[in-house]
């Protein structure tokens, strides 16, 4: 079963909101021509995911937008919450480089029908803060796991993408269209002008998303301690916050990365991690 690409780099509505663990319910929005729904046998829709945000405002879809590829869909929302598309554990919370967007993967109990791996959402520009699950955490259907905002971003919005490459950090290719989940539900296009001020304080929105190869887990963080690795961080340039550095700077093999990575933070540990992240 190949998965679509669903593609078109404008501005989309849904006219109707996804409550939380509420499945999204078929929709006639009529179709741009490329989109063809598999059907009763789709596995996809099989899976029953939910919506991942309160809102359905869609900014910009998944696939090439003017000479970028955007790995996933953005979801036009302001502090609302966001939501596990499905049940699995948590396997990265934190934020990049630039210090400001703030992430959570997930990888989900659900395996691809083709590789047969499991699937990985990730949700990007979370608020600062409002993060409520660390890694090796494990969620439910529908559990929210944060709040969305503007992290990283010049609007607000919620990106969401999902892979069937077993990775947490997707390169270009290596995600797929969400709209396999819910392809009835993807709307009409509609111009940018037809949407002026309906999502509010929604931005044009430049996506100079920092190197996701460097991504800063709060596991991580909180092993060295929040404030000895703040003080290292912003203490060197955007470009020099690479891992490799980061293991340089505090003496950290491989091996020991791996080892904090399989450790599970306790609730005063989060808490202090994230007061200290947020108050940056």
């Amino acid at each position: 079963m190949k998965k679509l690409n669903l593609l078109m780099g404008t501005v989309f509505l849904v006219g109707s909101i996804f409550a939380p663990g509420v499945l999204a319910s078929s929709i006639s929005n009529g179709s741009d021509g490329e989109i063809k729904i598999m059907g009763s046998d789709d596995p996809y829709q099989k899976m029953r995911w939910v919506w991942p945000t309160t809102s359905t405002w869609i900014t910009e879809d998944y696939g090439k937008v003017k000479t970028r590829w955007h790995k996933g869909i953005d979801i036009g929302v302001k502090k609302k919450d966001v939501y596990a598309v499905a049940a699995g554990k948590v396997v990265q919370s934190g934020h990049f480089s630039d210090g400001v967007t703030y992430a959570i993967t997930i990888e989900h109990n659900d395996r691809d029908p083709d590789t047969d791996n499991k699937l990985i959402t990730r949700y990007l520009h979370l608020e600062p803060k409002e993060l409520y699950y660390t890694t090796n955490e494990k969620v439910k259907q529908g559990t929210t796991i944060a709040m969305s905002g503007t992290s990283g971003a010049t609007g607000y919005h919620l990106h969401f993408d999902v892979n069937a490459e077993g990775k947490e950090k997707p390169g270009d290719r290596e995600t797929f269209s969400p709209w396999v989940f819910w392809p009835e539900n993807r709307p009409n296009s509609l111009s940018a002008l037809d949407l002026q001020g309906q999502v509010e304080d929604e931005q044009e929105d430049e996506h100079t998303h920092p190197n996701e190869d460097d991504f800063f887990d709060f596991l991580v963080i909180s092993h060295v301690g929040s404030d000895s690795f703040y003080d290292w961080f912003y203490s060197v340039e955007e470009s020099e916050r690479t891992m490799d550095n980061f293991k340089e700077q505090f003496n950290l093999s491989d091996n020991d990365i791996e080892e904090i990575m399989n450790t599970k933070l306790t609730q005063e540990e989060k808490s202090e991690v994230m007061n200290a992240s947020s108050n940056q």
